[in-house]
């Protein structure tokens, strides 16, 4: 039985398979395009990354030039305000080099441009420290040596004696600065050390002006040009009270101080300049007075050796005084004034007693003619 249902199931699908066929036309068929085939694209590299030196800078690579720059300015200051380019010039004169090729150099338009620059201020500030740290020790020792040479000439004019107050202020500056200096304050170490030796150069002034007012005075030479002189003293007080009123104090400048104190001074050489050649005029007027009184004496004659000597004097004198050497024309003078009425006295002494010699010898010839007189008389009463 299985065999006959199995042809006949497969006779009636194809029956119905065919009417239906027949019956209506099946539908078309879409067609489905065929896929395009894919290209595959071979893989490209990636893009490098850019440098970031080749791109531009940022405000703290800026930042950082401007430090450099300015780092390097100063060291380039401090080393030439400390004697760089004169006690160390062949390391001051590389650093300039260097610190000028930095300037030249300086771009600002990309990040390893500013980099690089700022590499080059760096080594140029290096190189200023190091002339900064080979001139110092020669700076100081230089200065030092001025201040004890300043200190010298103060004592030489006599400082100690006049005003030794004042001289312990200016030590006490000294003091001051040496303690800045070891404190690595080098600017105030050195305004100090400066203002210390314009003090003592001050007080030199200051002993030395006063050596020439006492000598006016000793001379009397203020009567010659009285106004030159009380103009001096009236500045030499300012410049007294300006001293005390700067030299203890924290700091100051004397150079205004030192330029009073040289006209001070030279005022009073202007007084005693005239006084002297005014004086050695007087002393050449005497001399002169002396002298023909002398020759009216006959004192040539009478006493020749001793008039030669004045006039050896007196001719030296005129001499100095021609030269404008007038303290030296003055002091030959007065001296060959001295001789020459000296001279004078010797001989007026030898006139006076050569006049009583004289009168002695007329009188005896006097008495002789009255003795000879008399005896005429006796004898011609004798012959009577």
């Amino acid at each position: 039985m299985k065999k006959v249902k199995g042809p006949g199931v497969l006779f009636g699908l194809l029956i119905l398979l065919g009417g239906t066929s027949c019956g209506s036309a099946p539908p078309p068929v879409e067609e489905i395009p065929a896929p395009e085939p894919v290209v595959v694209q071979p893989a490209l590299p990636a893009p490098p990354a850019q440098d970031p030196n080749l791109g531009p800078p940022d405000q703290a690579a800026l930042d950082s030039l401007a430090a450099a720059k300015k780092q390097a300015e100063e060291a380039r200051k401090r080393a030439s305000d400390f004697g760089g380019a004169e006690y160390a010039s062949g390391e001051w004169e590389a650093a300039e080099a260097q610190y000028a090729g930095a300037g030249r150099q300086e771009k600002t338009d990309t990040l390893g441009n500013v980099k690089e620059a700022a590499a080059g201020y760096e080594q140029a500030a290096a190189a200023f420290d190091d002339v900064f740290n080979r001139a110092l020790p020669q700076y100081a020792k230089a200065l030092e040596d001025q201040i004890f040479q300043a200190r010298a000439a103060a004592l030489e004019a006599g400082i100690i004696t006049l005003s030794p107050e004042r001289l312990q202020s200016a030590d006490n500056t000294v003091d001051k600065a040496l303690g800045l200096y070891e404190a690595q304050d080098y600017y105030a170490a050195s305004g100090a050390g400066y203002l210390a030796l314009d003090m003592f150069r001050l007080l030199k002034t200051g002993a030395e002006t006063y050596t020439v007012w006492q000598e006016i005075g000793d001379y009397g030479f203020e009567k010659y040009d009285p106004g030159t002189y009380g103009a001096a003293n009236t500045a030499a007080l300012a410049v007294i009270n300006g001293y005390d009123a700067l030299s203890y104090a924290a700091g100051g400048d004397l150079a205004e101080l030192l330029r009073q104190a040289e006209e001070v001074q030279a005022g009073y050489n202007t007084v005693l300049g005239t006084g002297w050649k005014l004086y050695a005029a007087e002393r050449r007027a005497s001399a002169g007075a002396e002298r023909q009184a002398a020759l009216a004496l006959k004192a040539n004659v009478a006493v020749r050796d001793e008039y030669g000597a004045a006039q050896t004097l007196y001719d030296r004198a005129g001499t100095s005084f021609q030269k404008e050497v007038y303290p030296e024309a003055a002091e030959l003078y007065f001296r060959s004034e001295f001789l020459f009425a000296a001279a004078s006295g010797t001989a007026a002494e030898k006139r006076r007693a050569a006049g009583e010699a004289l009168q002695k010898a007329e009188a005896k010839a006097s008495d002789s003619d009255e003795t000879a007189r008399k005896a005429a008389v006796i004898l011609e009463g004798d012959n009577e």
